[in-house]
């Protein structure tokens, strides 16, 4: 044993060091350092190995002992093989220390230096396209995006999308990912754009992979982008990422009740790194109206490294409704910490002449933030709000805090304290709080396996969003094979809310100050095939709730009560242009203490929907009151049926210029016998010089054959009023809005000349088309990453530049290919017409398959994304290429031909055995099937020093 003083700093008469204290270093490369020792004393010292990890898979290790003459100094290398056992993270320190065997020296020397791996080497984002074309009627697509560590070290991540704009929403799990070295992971994500028309799509976005850190370790660049008849070459692929232009439109309203001029704006510029101002405008002129204007939704806002500075109307969210005119002031202390002030007057109108709109009251809120890229560490708001309008004054502070953040757990509590008083009037006085949990959990070897945990409650004075609110809500998935998994879910939720008396809770009539909801559910997810998917979902619900109903002048008090078995079924089918999303909710109630209707009886929930390229249909019914409260409209113990259908679609026309939405909804409630018909269309008209016209109509009708009418001197009238079409009082609602935009963005290029590709079936394989040879729609042409689809006349228009050559890919859709031999690329000097022709190609189906290694217990799970190469033996610049699936399996769509093909393993640790096999493809063959056999190359490799 030996009772020792640890020495760092070299200030005795023994120095040990390394050369070099940092080292950056590549996967599969060697790299080394020095350790110096320096004897300062003039006498000979030995030195022992006191303690080490450095030698630990070294190549060449540091000797156990050294001696030192009077004054020496001497230098000893070490080396090292960049692999996965010996770096294991991407900042790793080596050290080692010694030790004096002179016993009148008790100090230990030590040191270190550190080695940081090249980050760059690490994780690929990869996409099979650079750009995502959104369906036409839908607004979605479907992006792959696979997940490759191709380092050394695992590495966990969560991805971020940035530069989304407004009305483009990603569906995918958001959860932490965990990949080992040389493991891959293939995410799943659903991109909608629920703003502006499909077809006026046009969107760069950045999809980020951040570590634990906050720090970037990889990024990917997308274009997303409505798939038409028509696509711009001039722009080059990077341009994409600058900034969106600015946008100004005029509109004139007229709706039932006011007409008005609305001029709307928005934009943004950056200049110089994360410099940035921009702003939102909203101005509305009223004709033949009380009021004259109003200027709301209304900001501007300057954004640097530091600071962000914001001026204008406000909306937030501090656990409180945060919303009117004033500005917003924070600074980043650090890059993760933000301390910032919020100041408002709670008027929602910058600038009105109708006090109707004046709310009046301040609030006063100062937050900090300690926050990276993947989680919040710590968040706090102080926050005092005067409301005028509700006699209130609430004071607030919140604080929410991650407490453990490992791999695959997460928690975090958040809490609440509240002091509201009323005015100075009537003096009342309460104190609120509020408390919760969330924890998380995911399986490291599963993703799809995963829980969460979350208890919240807010006590009924409380004076933020949690008032009266207690909620347990725990839910698990599992997945029990490659297409099934099982979930689990208990929920708890309870509502008892209470208010100061001020005169806005005094007139509150019909609000419920009770409720309560349980439910308990089991659930099944099955994929049976790739187009099929099918869930069950059996639970049972439990509902009560206690109202307020105004009747002969006194509120009427209900107190109800229910409890249902259900069973909710899922349906969803996908293919080719079809799409189908069928749910049906049915379920049992054994008592209903409310007796509309009275218990037991039947109720189904069922909502559908169907899509083909430009129209679709949706479809909802409703037979008996699925939730408590919906008896509340059921007076008089009515029927009860609701029943909704409707057609939707879209339509592109002349050139994609004019593009128009539009849908038709017909509406039934049974409970009280009306009916209702809304038509809402949208339409745009792009002409030149970045200019459009805008229009839209939302309209409804209607009928009423019962409605329930109050009375306070008589109370509640439950006669029927007949309605005729004719009369004067039937409903109607209209909106009708008529404007013109402009975009305020890139001159155009004046050397611009338009290509036009005519897609046709080469019938006789002449290159040339003949009489009867049918046009090709729907036939995707790519060039430079940037695509289009040939519409019915066969066309697929490009705008490019005078003097390059564009040559387009063909993509397989439904196995059309480009005639071998046939000259796709032209040279732009002018408008050009160039005819295309297509063959149909015969499909070849295989798989790779793997050998197991008998040292290797686990298998490689995912196969996708194997490349499968086809060459023409004939000539190689004709080549055919696709992908595998997560098994393995591929099909290749290839003309009649002889071919080479090949499968490129190269990102796995695989080695193909026979890998390059000959096929021919003729007509009188229908099914030739490939197999590559490979092996799993995994093994421990033991290096020694020669």
């Amino acid at each position: 044993m030996i009772n020792a003083l640890l020495v760092t700093a070299q200030t005795s008469k023994i120095d040990i060091r390394f050369v070099q204290d940092t080292l950056t270093v590549k996967p599969g490369e060697t790299f080394s350092n020095f350790l110096a020792f320096k004897n300062k004393s003039d006498r000979e010292i030995v030195l022992r190995k006191y303690k080490d990890n450095a030698n630990e898979n070294a190549l060449l290790k540091l000797p156990d002992s050294i001696v030192l003459a009077g004054g020496e100094i001497k230098q000893v290398p070490i080396k090292f093989f960049a692999n996965q056992n010996t770096i294991k993270s991407t900042s790793q320190d080596f050290s080692t220390s010694y030790y004096n065997v002179d016993s009148s020296d008790r100090n230990i020397y030590a040191t270190q230096f550190i080695v940081l791996l090249d980050a760059k080497s690490g994780l690929l984002l990869e996409t099979p396209y650079n750009e995502l074309y959104l369906r036409q009627f839908s607004s979605s697509a479907e992006l792959e995006l696979r997940t490759i560590n191709s380092g050394l070290v695992p590495l966990s991540f969560k991805l971020e999308f940035e530069d989304v704009p407004k009305g483009l929403r990603f569906d995918f799990d958001n959860n932490e990912i965990v990949l080992e070295p040389g493991q891959n992971q293939l995410i799943q994500i659903n991109a909608t754009n629920v703003g502006a028309p499909s077809n006026t799509a046009d969107f760069a976005v950045k999809i980020k992979a951040i570590d634990p850190h906050g720090k970037l370790i990889a990024q990917k660049n997308i274009r997303i982008m409505s798939l038409s008849h028509n696509r711009n070459l001039v722009m080059h692929y990077q341009d994409i990422y600058s900034n969106r232009p600015n946008v100004l439109s005029l509109n004139f309203i007229n709706a039932n009740n006011f007409s008005s001029v609305q001029l709307a704006g928005s934009g943004r510029y950056q200049w110089e790194t994360k410099k940035e101002w921009g702003y939102n405008l909203n101005l509305n002129s009223y004709l033949k109206n009380e009021s004259k204007y109003n200027l709301s939704d209304t900001y501007v806002y300057l954004k640097t490294r530091r600071w962000y500075v914001h001026l204008g109307s406000v909306n937030e969210n501090y656990g409180f409704n945060v919303s009117g005119k004033g500005g917003k002031l924070s600074y980043n202390l650090d890059k993760n910490k933000t301390v910032g002030i919020t100041a408002i007057d709670n008027d929602n109108m910058l600038l009105t002449d109708n006090h109707l709109w004046k709310r009046g009251g301040y609030t006063l809120a100062a937050t900090y933030r300690d926050a990276t890229a993947e989680r919040e560490n710590l968040e706090m708001v102080l926050l005092n709000a005067q409301e005028d309008y509700s006699q209130l004054n609430t004071s607030l502070y919140t604080i929410k805090k991650n407490l453990i953040h490992k791999m695959g757990h997460w928690l975090t509590a958040d809490a609440g304290v509240s002091y509201q008083t009323t005015s100075k009037m009537n003096k009342q006085q309460e104190l609120g709080y509020t408390l919760g949990l969330n924890y998380r959990w995911k399986s490291a070897v599963d993703n799809n396996t995963a829980g969460n945990l979350s208890v919240f409650y807010g006590s009924p004075y409380y004076g933020g969003f949690n008032r009266g609110l207690f909620v347990f809500n725990g839910n698990g998935s599992m997945r029990i094979s490659d297409k099934e998994s099982l979930s689990a879910s208990v929920r708890f939720q309870s509502n008892k809310p209470k208010f100061l008396n001020t005169t806005l809770t005094n007139i509150s009539f019909g609000r419920s100050n009770y409720s309560e909801q349980q439910n308990y559910e089991l659930g099944y997810r099955v994929k049976l095939s790739e187009q099929l998917r099918v869930g069950m979902y059996p639970y049972y619900m439990y509902q009560s709730m206690a109202s307020q109903i105004a009747a002969d002048k006194e509120p009427q008090i209900t107190d109800w009560m229910s409890k249902s078995y259900r069973a909710k079924l899922l349906f969803n089918l996908h293919h080719m242009d079809h799409s189908m999303s069928l749910s049906t909710d049915h379920g049992y109630t054994s008592e209903n203490t409310s007796g509309r209707p009275t218990a037991p009886f039947y109720s189904l929930k069922t909502d559908f929907s169907y899509s083909f390229k430009q129209w679709g249909l949706t479809a909802y019914y409703q037979h008996n009151p699925y939730y408590l409260s919906d008896a509340l409209v059921n007076v008089g113990k009515k029927e009860y049926d609701v029943f909704t259908i409707g057609p939707t679609g879209a339509f592109v026309g002349l050139e994609n210029k004019l593009s128009v939405n539009y849908s038709l909804m017909y509406n039934y409630y049974g409970y009280n016998k009306s009916e209702n018909y809304m038509l809402n269309i949208y339409g745009r008209w792009n002409v030149k010089n970045d200019w459009a016209f805008t229009a839209s109509v939302n309209y409804g009708v209607n009928k009423y054959t019962l409605m329930t009418r109050y009375n306070p001197e008589t109370g509640i009238n439950y006669e029927d009023p007949i309605i005729h079409w004719g009369d004067k009082d039937l409903y109607t609602s209209r909106q009708i809005r008529i404007g013109v935009e402009k975009k305020l963005g890139r001159e155009r290029n004046s050397s611009v000349r338009k290509l036009t590709y005519i897609c046709f079936d080469d019938q006789n394989r002449n290159g040339i088309r003949d009489k009867g040879e049918p046009l090709l729609s729907d036939i995707l042409l790519s060039i430079n990453d940037l695509s289009a689809v040939s519409n019915k006349r066969g066309e697929v228009n490009f705008n490019g530049t005078v003097g390059d050559t564009y040559t387009p890919e063909i993509s397989n859709m439904e196995g059309w290919t480009l005639l071998q031999g046939a000259n796709s690329s032209v040279l732009l000097s002018k408008n050009r017409k160039h005819p295309l022709p297509l063959v149909k190609t015969n499909r070849i189906t295989g798989e790779v398959k793997v050998i197991q290694n008998e040292y290797i217990r686990e298998g490689i799970v995912n196969m996708s994304g194997i490349q499968i190469l086809a060459i023409s033996v004939d000539d190689e610049n004709v080549r055919f290429q696709t992908s595998t699936n997560n098994v393995g399996a591929f099909n290749l769509y290839l003309p009649e031909a002889k071919y080479k093909i090949y499968a490129d393993v190269s990102r796995l640790p695989l080695h193909i055995e026979n890998n390059e096999q000959h096929i021919s493809v003729v007509k009188s063959i229908e099914k030739q099937y490939l197999i590559f056999t490979s092996k799993d190359m995994r093994r421990s490799v033991e290096i020694k020093k020669l």
